[in-house]
């Protein structure tokens, strides 16, 4: 799984860099970072068809558990989001391999605190009450989120064809299926146990709706 990422938005990406090269996926970053329509009118028509194609839920998508857990982030938002970035993000950057990405992007040395409120909005969006339906404004977050990913793996490899020995093949792809999953797991489970020590007693019902709707996100995002 470290050798793979997601073909899906990865071919898409592909097909930009292969007719406009690495300015045109810059511009894209740019455009998603900046815009808040659905679907801006300068995106590629790739680019669209990848919107089309991704924002449906999947099939086994419980719309009730998926409705409990917003209820929940309703009720609890601000420790969870407390738990996020005092424990789920720490024991993500402790993944010595996934972290590369972080580094070489250069977003935390450069503009740390419109990171940190970026992944702090991933959340708002996904997962405010309403915020995964038809017109929910999270799908759209995690397709923008999703692409990104993308454009990332394709410009490191990038920078790596001119600058040799930036990207360890021991590493793995950026942004892999394995940090993927690990990622995703720091943000659904990783936070149930820091809610407990802050005094919140979830029911396992809760704790399942709560992965489940993780699960679905991990879903939208390619994992």
């Amino acid at each position: 799984m470290r050798e793979l990422g997601d073909p899906v938005a990865d071919t898409r990406v592909a097909a930009v860099l292969q007719r406009g090269g690495v300015e045109a996926v810059n511009a894209i970053m740019r455009t998603l970072v900046r815009l808040e329509q659905p679907v801006p009118e300068q995106l590629p028509d790739e680019l669209k068809d990848y919107l089309e194609e991704t924002r449906s839920l999947p099939e086994w998508a419980d719309l009730a558990k998926i409705t409990r857990a917003q209820q929940i982030f309703e009720t609890w938002g601000f420790l969870i989001v407390l738990c996020l970035f005092c424990a789920s993000l720490p024991s993500s950057y402790a993944a010595a391999k996934g972290v590369k990405v972080l580094h070489l992007t250069a977003r935390f040395d450069t503009d740390a605190r419109r990171r940190a409120m970026e992944t702090g909005q991933f959340l708002m969006d996904a997962l405010t009450l309403g915020g995964l339906g038809v017109h929910g404004k999270g799908r759209r977050t995690i397709q923008r989120v999703r692409l990104m990913h993308a454009a990332v793996r394709h410009l490191i490899a990038a920078r790596n064809e001119q600058q040799p020995g930036l990207w360890e093949p021991e590493w793995g792809m950026p942004i892999n299926q394995e940090d993927l999953a690990g990622t995703l797991i720091a943000f659904s489970g990783v936070v149930v146990d820091p809610m407990v020590r802050l005094g919140v007693q979830l029911s396992d019902e809760d704790i399942d709706a709560y992965l489940h709707v993780w699960n679905v996100i991990g879903h939208l995002l390619g994992v």
